[in-house]
């Protein structure tokens, strides 16, 4: 018969170089955690201009599920709630790709991608938000909106070389956003 043992005994050299580890990898994870939460919070707006439009729409779909989601997107987003207005338009995105899919909708509404795009980019998720921008920016050239917040999108997000050439097509609009776009490009 074999004796009870009680607990393991580690030699004392390997129970400091196991608290030294351990005490490192909190040191690490206390310095490198911060700044990868600081990655999620909202960016640094590059142009002073860049503000929430809280006067963009959505048109309904007249599918009356779809447009309540639609509708509670937009009031979150035109209250600043930015999560909230992600996970509502997102749904809609979700549901009118689905109905696009079964030839119910032709198309998303004017405005969805962006206000998704802005709404991810307000709540930290940058390179998502750009992403949704680029696609209302891809289904209408010609968009001064789209144009507009993508080009501050890249700019925010340290791309300015990129968002140039958005700011070049606005200027050229000569709309809503020419002034401001003509400011920036103006810059040095």
């Amino acid at each position: 018969m074999h004796a009870e043992r009680g607990p393991k005994a580690y030699h004392p050299a390997f129970r400091v170089l196991a608290l030294l580890v351990t005490a490192a990898a909190v040191v690490v994870i206390a310095l490198y955690m911060p700044e990868r939460l600081a990655r999620r919070s909202a960016p640094a707006l590059a142009p002073a201009a860049f503000e929430p439009p809280s006067d963009l729409r959505i048109p309904f779909i007249s599918f009356e599920p779809i447009d309540s989601l639609i509708a509670g997107g937009s009031e979150a987003f035109a209250r600043g709630d930015y999560h909230e207005a992600s996970r509502l338009l997102g749904r809609a995105r979700f549901f009118i790709e689905s109905g696009m899919r079964e030839g119910v909708f032709s198309s998303p509404p004017d405005n969805l991608d962006l206000l998704i795009g802005l709404s991810d980019f307000y709540r930290g998720y940058a390179e998502r938000g750009i992403e949704s921008a680029e696609r209302a920016v891809r289904r209408d050239p010609l968009d001064e909106t789209a144009l507009w917040h993508l080009g501050s999108m890249l700019l925010a997000a340290g791309r300015a070389h990129e968002a140039r050439g958005y700011f070049e097509t606005v200027a050229g609009l000569d709309g809503r956003y020419a002034a401001q776009a003509r400011a920036l490009l103006a810059r040095p």
